[in-house]
């Protein structure tokens, strides 16, 4: 590899950035997986815990079309905050309201908006800040 091939300090910097979101997504959403165990232990039916694992990807799903204008609205930095904010307010939320399905249900809906968030996110900063040569 010469030296022209090698990444800059900002470019990899970005490329980690990238990588750990990218994993702690994958992370977060995998952890879902576990929950139905989590609700049981609480009384949540099978069929409610079926919903609250449903309704957090088809939010996420749904909610992308729209994510790329906000990005633009509003910006990177901005974004990713209330991201971050949505994200440990509704962490909170499904731990706390576990109990009252309805307040469960909005509160994994509005994780499913903030994964939408993240991965729209993390998908347009990648295209954004990163030229054709750092992302290969």
């Amino acid at each position: 590899m010469t030296i022209e091939n090698r990444l800059s300090a900002d470019a990899r910097r970005k490329v980690v950035f990238l990588a750990l979101g990218f994993y702690l997504v994958f992370c977060a959403t995998n952890v879902s997986y576990l929950l139905p165990v989590y609700y049981e232990r609480v009384g949540v039916s099978h069929r409610e815990a079926g919903w609250l694992i449903a309704v957090f990807y088809i939010v996420s799903v749904i909610s992308r079309p729209f994510l790329g204008g906000f990005i633009a609205s509003i910006g990177f930095r901005r974004f990713f905050i209330i991201a971050g904010a949505v994200s440990i307010t509704c962490a909170l939320g499904v731990a706390y309201f576990a109990g009252n399905f309805w307040l469960a249900l909005a509160a994994r809906a509005l994780l499913g908006l903030r994964n939408g968030m993240v991965q729209v996110g993390l998908a347009s900063y990648q295209a954004v800040a990163c030229s054709a040569r750092e992302r290969g």
